[in-house]
């Protein structure tokens, strides 16, 4: 099997195909090196579906960011993660509520965002569900340490003199 028989591999990507037993070795962009020769028995069944086989750039749900890390490795989140969080903070901005991180019609459509890869939809089906029930408490607990400043104007200065109700609010006598 040649890397252009195998549909998950790219002819000019620079990414290694990360299930199929036909792995071109990571070389330069735009170059594969040579795939080393399959046996007989790794063809037999066929595993080259739809893996990630792409640079992240050109994965359908590519990390939007890369985050430089203490330790000598590096942590790319994919758009569907940073998209999910970033629909969170938008709707954060309507209304402050913990349930719009469990919204199901958010989470469905972030989960259809990660269906385009295999890799992406099996870390979205077992991380987001979870991961959202976790931000749901964190914002309500964040939301229950908002303490209420009100302006100045909600409590006015009364003048002075005689009035129906004391600066406490309560009817004086």
């Amino acid at each position: 099997m040649s890397p252009s028989a195998c549909p998950s591999l790219p002819v000019t990507g620079w990414y290694e195909c990360h299930s199929c037993t036909n792995k071109p070795a990571i070389h330069s962009p735009g170059t594969l090196k040579p795939p080393r020769t399959p046996s007989p028995l790794s063809d037999f069944p066929p595993r080259c579906p739809s893996p990630l086989s792409f640079p992240p750039s050109r994965c359908p749900s590519p990390p939007i960011h890369i985050k430089e890390l203490q330790q000598p490795e590096r942590h790319e989140p994919s758009s569907w993660w940073s998209a999910y969080l970033g629909r969170v903070m938008e709707e954060l901005k309507e209304g402050v509520h913990g349930r719009v991180a469990t919204d199901s019609a958010l989470i469905d459509g972030i989960l259809t965002h990660a269906d385009k890869c295999n890799t992406c939809r099996s870390r979205a089906q077992a991380n987001l569900a979870p991961f959202s029930r976790l931000l749901e408490k964190k914002i309500e607990e964040a939301i229950d340490r908002v303490e209420l400043e009100l302006p100045s104007c909600v409590n006015p200065v009364l003048p002075p003199g005689p009035s129906p109700v004391s600066r406490d609010g309560r009817e004086s006598s």
